[in-house]
């Protein structure tokens, strides 16, 4: 028997399934509950997730059928592998040969790309590029700049340097960042002489340098800043093509700018999405490129992946190891050309060997442990993923084209609409985490219940976009911020409040509802006292005193409140703040007649909860 028959014959044994069977059988498991309710996602991005997907789901989209290399590249522009550069990222500020160590150092243990982030206080001289750059062999390594205050200077002094060095300059591989729209949207001031400036260095670049990019397109900007997936690919695009628009009216071609733009995107936590993002931006990309002209075979999208810094926590700051390795896997599966991996301890501390090694050695293991780099396009088949292919670009599209519609991306910013846009999605997402319909591991679900972040280091949380310019600039956040705000509240005060955890009937119950009174307060760095739960009700009012405790959370079923809520808080009233948990419905009337206010259950707001009880504790006005 041939492998073609074996294949024909593999599933034999098995009957063909309908979608109507299926979702009958799921219907029938359901009990009369709602489908859609209770199965289908509504996603930020406008669509809606089955929990399931088949083969005919994925026939009509335009998304399927081709193959890696195949225009519009959505599998990729590679026919075979996945391979891509692990760069390695450092603040350059006034210490070259600090800073030459270290990249060497980043070099010799994996990165093979290396991105120099400047700063207003960084040098532009020959003295300082030549005591930076000694010993890196600018033919192999790619070298990508951001922040240069004047790439016109800064590329004439790094081309005289790659001279001196005995380098073929046509060899320079990596991108000096130039991006006034990226300006603009952070600082809010656009700088129109930079379109000229940009125009002469292409003239230069082409001859000089043509493997080397002239402009970044930072797309990380807007997801940093509480946009959607979809919001962010949009944007991305759409200022891409204000590029397009503006340097091809200086008399540039449109393949000379393309191929010298670096997309830079941020990669969130939504492991599926954004492997999906990846592939619908090639996909929008080819589209708007031949729009312009350019030859199928010509289109590239050169694309680095950044993991996103919005989800990074100060607590528990090894979670974010977690967080990025998943990052660097959608970025990985999703065909970035490269990658890097913020520190773990980013949030909170001065880059340092440690963590940049830790964040580094994900990309390593992936390559040389986990293979990520051999199958080209290895999300292809995938009926979820190719979903949400589809889906993605569909919805990106039509916000690329109302932003076109308004005259592009520059006149949508200056009126105030994009902003606007990740300005809610940001509120939604702040609305989620508080009330923990996202979960931050260690932040607002699982805490460390004893860790005392300001016992190691002084945190200097995300500022608001404050830029002085003409126009009100996209402010980055991080998810964590007031969860952080609040616990730090805490540790200042001079006294760490006390729970005491009643847990009294039934153990299922009440070892249920002593692990969430237990996670929920701990989320504000109260001191947790557990109990191992009490025969009678006296025993436990008698150890809540005893324990002299600011919170004692009574934690039993839903029927023993209605007999033990009242004489709790009788008992207890003057000494500590009482607090169900639980919502008992049927004797939550009786309850709140009796004195009792505090219920906390899934449905509550922990955010604004704890802030409540910080403000009755007297912490907030510490």
């Amino acid at each position: 028997m041939n492998t073609k028959d074996i294949k024909s014959n593999l599933f034999d044994e098995f009957p063909n399934i309908s979608s109507k069977e299926w979702k009958d059988k799921v219907n029938s498991d359901l009990k009369g509950a709602d489908f859609n309710k209770k199965l289908v996602w509504r996603t930020d991005e406008g669509f809606d997730v089955n929990p399931y997907y088949r083969k005919e789901d994925i026939e009509n989209m335009n998304s399927v059928g081709s193959d890696p290399g195949d225009f519009p590249y959505i599998r990729g522009k590679e026919k075979e592998g996945n391979d891509w550069s692990i760069r390695q990222d450092f603040n350059i500020k006034d210490k070259p040969e600090e800073a030459n160590r270290n990249i060497l150092e980043a070099l010799i243990r994996g990165s093979n790309a290396i991105g120099l982030i400047f700063s207003e206080e960084t040098p532009i001289t020959s003295d300082f590029l030549q005591k930076l750059l000694v010993n890196i062999q600018i033919d192999i390594i790619e070298i990508h700049f951001t922040g240069i205050p004047d790439p016109f200077l800064f590329y004439d002094l790094l081309i005289e340097y790659i001279n001196a060095s005995g380098v073929d300059t046509s060899r320079l591989k990596g991108s000096l960042g130039v991006n006034p729209i990226g300006i603009l949207s952070l600082e809010g001031e656009l700088d129109e002489e930079a379109f000229t400036t940009i125009t002469g260095l292409f003239s230069k670049s082409n001859k000089i340098s043509p493997q080397f990019k002239i402009v970044g397109i930072n797309t990380h900007i807007f997801q940093d800043g509480g946009s959607t997936i979809v919001q962010e690919l949009a944007f991305g695009l759409s200022v891409a093509n204000e590029y397009l628009d503006r340097l091809t009216s200086k008399g540039l071609s449109p393949e000379n700018i393309m191929k010298s733009m670096l997309f830079s995107m941020a990669t969130g936590p939504n492991y599926f999405m954004e492997i999906a993002k990846l592939r619908a931006a090639r996909w929008l990309w080819s589209i708007i490129c031949k729009a312009w002209g350019i030859k199928e075979e010509k289109i590239e999208m050169h694309i680095h992946s950044r993991s996103a810094s919005w989800n990074l926590s100060i607590y528990d700051p090894f979670v974010n190891v977690l967080r990025t390795t998943t990052e660097t896997m959608s970025a990985s599966l999703g065909g970035s050309n490269s990658i890097s991996v913020l520190p773990y301890d980013k949030s909170f501390k001065e880059e340092n060997n440690f963590s940049g090694r830790v964040a580094r050695n994900i990309q390593v293991i992936l390559k040389e442990e986990a293979y990520f780099d051999k199958v080209a396009d290895p999300a292809a088949g995938s009926y979820y993923i190719e979903t949400l292919t589809d889906n993605i670009a569909e919805q990106a599209w039509k916000l690329f084209q109302k932003i076109e519609e308004e005259g592009g991306y520059i006149n949508a910013f200056k009126s105030g609409n994009i902003q606007k846009q990740i300005n809610q999605s940001l509120s939604e997402k702040k609305v989620r985490a508080s009330s923990r319909k996202e979960s931050i591991l260690g932040v607002n679900q699982f805490p460390n219940f004893n860790e005392m972040v300001l016992e190691q280091n002084t945190p200097q949380p995300v500022k608001p976009g404050t830029g002085k310019g003409t126009y009100t600039p996209i402010g980055q956040f991080r998810i964590a911020e007031d969860f952080e705000a609040l616990r730090m509240q805490t540790e200042k005060s001079k006294k760490r409040p006390k729970v005491f955890l009643l847990k009294y009937g039934p153990p299922v119950w009440m070892t249920a509802r002593a692990m969430f009174a237990g996670n929920f307060f701990a989320c504000a760095a109260y001191e947790i006292i557990d109990s191992s739960g009490f025969a009678t009700i006296e025993e436990g009012i008698k150890a809540a005193r005893e324990t002299a405790a600011d919170i004692v959370v009574l934690c039993s079923s839903d029927i023993d409140y209605a007999e033990i809520g009242s004489k709790v808080f009788e008992a207890l009233k003057n000494e500590s703040e009482i607090v169900i948990a639980g919502y008992p419905k049927d004797s939550i009337d009786d309850l709140r007649k009796a004195g009792l206010k505090h219920f906390i259950h899934i449905k509550s707001n922990l955010l604004e909860e704890l802030k409540r009880f910080n403000k009755t504790l007297g912490i907030d006005s510490e």
